[in-house]
């Protein structure tokens, strides 16, 4: 291995665990966080699968001597998906007629959307032992917080509570999500003339979910409507995490139709602000995008299935 590419690796490796120990030093790095991926992924684009394992192992070696208790977090919420990605994002086949098909995007961030599942349920049972489950656990952390903040909030009963517990990990679920799609664009950008895997550029516009996504919606949604307690933290959960997918679909129908425009910069920059300030722009673009999954606005449906 060339000297400048291990520097590489090692730089990677020890930057990604700062990012992500960075809540250590205090709430006000938190943010910082949310770019632990971003490091990794220039590394796997760069050098691809084998120089992405090495750097993270170093960045897992500094977690480990940091703090053994973060590790389990670190290599499943965010080790896991990164050696996902690069790996899908590498492969690729040749087609009759002599061009090369590279995996599809939709197809891997349909199986980033099945990993949170597996997390989720991997969390199930692994908080099953204690009283009340995960929802236990989070019931129990909202009430402290809902008490320290006193009179500041308007009172909630404990069976509302109980019946919107599921929030909690479907955000945590939407979140993570969307972390993994901005720091994947963020390390394209930075990559682009120094990829090693030589893929095309990925383009929101032309991303496409598989059909099976939007099955599993179906009974997600029918474990809230008729399921008990339980059915209902899973079930909610899962639809909120399954949601989210359709938010970039809808995004990529936007972009499209935008791009027709003679000022698509203006409208997308307008059309985002108007995201971040209200939600119905959020709820609009994932009705757009389930929408999209059947109706097929711009007729992606024969390349990506």
């Amino acid at each position: 291995m060339p000297v400048k590419q291990a520097l590489w690796l090692g730089v990677g490796g020890l930057i990604t665990a700062a990012l992500y120990l960075s809540v250590l030093a205090g709430p006000a790095f938190f943010l910082l966080q949310y770019l632990t991926q971003l490091p990794l992924l220039c590394v796997g684009l760069a050098f691809g699968l084998s120089s992405l394992f090495a750097t993270s192992l170093i960045s897992i070696l500094f977690t480990v001597v940091a703090d053994p208790g973060l590790t389990i977090v670190f290599v499943l919420g965010y080790i896991g998906p990164v050696l996902f990605i690069v790996h899908r994002v590498s492969l690729r086949r040749k087609l009759a007629t002599g061009e090369e098909e590279w995996y599809p995007a939709g197809r891997i961030l349909a199986g980033l959307t099945t990993y949170v599942l597996i997390v989720f349920v991997f969390a199930l049972a692994w908080f099953s032992g204690r009283e009340g489950g995960l929802a236990g656990l989070i019931e129990a952390s909202l009430v402290e917080v809902l008490g320290a903040m006193g009179h500041n909030v308007p009172h909630i009963s404990e069976d509302t509570l109980r019946a919107y517990l599921f929030v909690v990990p479907g955000l945590l679920g939407m979140s993570w999500l969307i972390m993994v799609v901005v720091n994947g664009a963020l390390a394209q950008g930075l990559m682009a003339g120094f990829q090693g895997i030589r893929r095309p550029r990925l383009a929101l516009a032309d991303m496409s979910l598989p059909n099976w996504l939007a099955c599993l919606l179906v009974p997600a949604m029918v474990m809230v409507t008729i399921g008990n307690s339980g059915l209902v933290f899973f079930g909610g959960a899962a639809t909120l995490v399954l949601l989210t997918p359709f938010l970039f679909q809808g995004l990529g129908v936007v972009h499209r139709w935008v791009g027709r425009t003679k000022i698509p910069g203006l409208l997308l920059t307008g059309f985002y602000l108007a995201m971040l300030l209200f939600q119905w722009p959020i709820l609009l673009t994932i009705g757009i995008g389930l929408v999209d999954q059947w109706l097929d606005f711009r007729g992606l449906r024969a390349g990506s299935r």
